[in-house]
């Protein structure tokens, strides 16, 4: 709701802010899972008839309450999607209150791409050379893929069911990690060529 001359400038400040952010989290959440690799509680219990075995560590809670949280956030959009509910946009009145919101949103909404990129590598130097280029791509691309987006809303679903593959797939990794077994079978291990193919 800015006006056009600043509309631009603030989608540019916004995402050039937004990376530096993202990789900072980047660098906190690859620092985490390098160093919390070591189970910290061994399980063992039966509910509901369920036997579960594993080993608990601070990686595998991530992969898994990453992995769980994409499934959350996919499955809200799409409800919202059937539903027909659009995201209400506020009316602004300041370049720093739109920079705030644009880097804010930007930031909750990287933590499922920051989430998938460490589901499928652990070179930082390739996690962080995928923030700076899908910041580039979208500064280059935010406008026109906004109108293909309007026009075209069915892509929308179609990403939000790769979102909801990602996070089943860093599930089951978080489930591979802690050799977690339910009733005696295993947690698969999913190799990466086969998320990134899909």
């Amino acid at each position: 709701k800015l006006a056009p001359d600043q509309q631009k400038r603030a989608v540019k400040w916004g995402l050039i802010l937004a990376m530096l952010f993202r990789l900072i989290l980047l660098a906190l959440v690859s620092w985490l899972l390098r160093f919390a690799g070591d189970p910290f509680h061994h399980f063992d219990f039966t509910l509901l008839g369920i036997h579960f075995v594993g080993a608990l560590s601070g990686k595998a809670l991530v992969l898994v309450g990453g992995g769980l949280f994409l499934i959350w956030s996919g499955v809200k959009e799409l409800r919202l999607k059937i539903k027909g509910v659009e995201h209400e946009v506020q009316q602004v009145s300041s370049f720093g209150q739109v920079l705030f919101t644009i880097v804010s949103l930007n930031l909750l909404f990287s933590v499922d791409s920051i989430l998938t990129v460490v589901g499928m590598t652990d070179i930082y130097l390739v996690m962080a050379g995928s923030v700076v280029i899908s910041v580039v791509l979208m500064l280059v691309f935010a406008n026109p893929i906004a109108v293909f987006m309007r026009k075209n809303p069915d892509f929308e679903i179609l990403g939000l069911f790769v979102l909801l593959l990602i996070g089943f797939v860093l599930f089951l990794e978080g489930g591979h990690v802690a050799h977690m077994t339910v009733n005696g079978g295993e947690f698969p291990y999913i190799p990466q060529w086969i998320t990134i193919f899909i």
